[in-house]
């Protein structure tokens, strides 16, 4: 499947720099949620990414490719991760002002119930 330029410049590449070099470690999603009229932009991905990270010392960066994609930069992230009360769900949110500066990135309006679950009974 190809996917379009709108979706892709949804989507981050979450590095860590355990030495001198840039680690892969996940991918993470711009998203965006409007209440009433106030816009509030997120990083989403999975707690097991960043928390071990983390947990090791490590700083976590998000790759950014340049427009001109002659280079790519690393972009250092706050550590102000914020995850799900419980313990068993592996989701860790950051708000996009976890990334000091501007750098060239979207976010998707996505509808609330892809993001509210509703409890299945086995």
């Amino acid at each position: 499947m190809i996917l379009s330029i709108d979706v892709k410049e949804t989507v981050g590449l979450l590095q860590a720099k355990p030495g001198n070099d840039y680690l892969p470690i996940g991918t993470c999603f711009y998203v965006n949620l409007l209440a009433g009229n106030r816009l509030f932009s997120y990083m989403v991905t999975n707690k097991h990414v960043v928390d071990e990270r983390l947990r090791l010392g490590h700083d976590i960066y998000i790759r950014v490719n340049r427009r001109d994609a002659l280079e790519v930069e690393y972009v250092k992230l706050l550590s102000n991760w914020v995850y799900h009360a419980d313990p068993a769900v592996d989701i860790a949110v950051s708000p996009r002002l976890g990334v000091p500066g501007a750098y060239p990135a979207s976010a998707a309006a996505i509808p609330s119930d892809w993001i509210v679950t509703r409890v299945i009974s086995l």
